[in-house]
């Protein structure tokens, strides 16, 4: 070794250096520390633990009774609900553990079910918002301007848009159909001295009326079945269950309400017509009875000329009714287009 003063060499058992006579300092070299015993016992869980693992598993129920609550108002079955829910509890759980073994991981049950939990809601929430929008009360007004014609078709592929549209276009086309056939009618001559005194327009006339009473049971019968589609199409609709029973709930009601106005004009134009067509058949079953007088008519049999008066005077109240009826369909009818911003041409009443 070297003398730490002036470096000459000495030896190792010197306590001076030969060359300058300085003392030579020993440096002691520690011993190392005893080693500390490593216990290979498992830690015993702390009360946090135990709190994380009761969390995590509330947090789990919770998601899950929610959701099936909502999937439960939404098809209306709870088995459907439960089923959805089991399903979407199994797949995230697979996925859990499968990415925790494939690391090799050791995490805490607390952590397994919260990430479970995490994924749980993660899907849920991705399925709910992948259904589709329902109609609203907005949207009907833009359908029947499509159906009519009056604006280009918007979401095309949408469902319950298409539906409805195809409603109206049916509804539209049947009021068109009616009105040309009604238009057909003639009515010339009645309650003429004419049609009194000649059997064959009597005959005409009677056969005008029955076609008249035709046309109207034929566009009854039409509109039940257009009505009755619409339900049948509505309820394969990929709607929830409850939103179905809503929208044909408020489906019938307006059926129904436009019933209430349009079987009066129905039910009082029908005993008109056939009032009238009483009469004829009257006149004929007589008309050896019946005279003209200058522009008028003269009866010979005071029981026939009677009869005849008050089957007249029936059917004009009869008529007075219709009108009636007819003034407040017609109104209650305008009221209603003008609601969805189409008039009765549009829709096809009218010409």
């Amino acid at each position: 070794m070297f003398c730490g003063r002036c470096g000459a060499p000495i030896s190792l058992n010197a306590n001076f250096c030969p060359r300058c006579g300085g003392s030579v300092l020993r440096i002691q070299t520690p011993a190392p520390p005893p080693a500390i015993p490593i216990s290979t016992a498992h830690p015993a869980k702390s009360g946090w633990g135990v709190l994380g693992l009761v969390g995590a598993g509330v947090y789990l129920i919770v998601v899950l009774v929610c959701f099936a609550s909502f999937w439960e108002r939404r098809e209306a079955d709870w088995a459907s609900a439960v089923g959805y829910e089991i399903g979407s509890a199994f797949i995230p759980a697979v996925i859990v553990l499968l990415y925790y073994k494939i690391r090799k991981q050791r995490v805490s049950a607390a952590r397994v079910i919260a990430v479970l939990a995490s994924w749980v809601l993660i899907t849920n929430l991705f399925s709910i918002s992948r259904i589709r929008s329902n109609l609203t009360e907005a949207d009907i007004p833009v359908i029947a301007k499509e159906a009519a014609g009056l604006v280009p078709i918007t979401n095309p592929n949408d469902a319950g848009r298409t539906v409805l549209r195809d409603y109206f276009k049916e509804i539209i086309a049947q009021n068109k159909n009616y009105s040309s056939k009604v238009d057909s009618i003639n009515y010339e001559g009645l309650y003429t001295p004419q049609s009194y005194l000649d059997a064959g327009e009597a005959k005409r006339i009677i056969s005008q009326i029955e076609a008249a009473l035709e046309i109207e049971q034929s566009q009854e019968d039409a509109l039940d079945s257009i009505v009755e589609r619409c339900r049948t199409r509505i309820n394969s609709l990929d709607w929830s269950e409850e939103y179905k029973k809503k929208f044909l709930k408020g489906f019938d009601e307006a059926v129904q309400k436009k019933l209430a106005v349009r079987r009066p004009l129905v039910d009082s134009e029908k005993k008109w017509l056939n009032s009238v067509r009483d009469i004829y058949i009257f006149v004929l079953d007589n008309q050896q009875y019946f005279r003209r007088s200058g522009d008028d008519i003269a009866i010979a049999n005071t029981r026939i000329r009677d009869e005849f008066n008050e089957r007249i005077g029936h059917a004009n109240k009869l008529n007075q009714k219709y009108q009636a009826s007819k003034s407040l369909y017609e109104q209650n009818e305008n009221e209603g287009l003008s609601k969805i911003g189409l008039s009765a041409h549009d829709f096809g009443t009218t010409k």
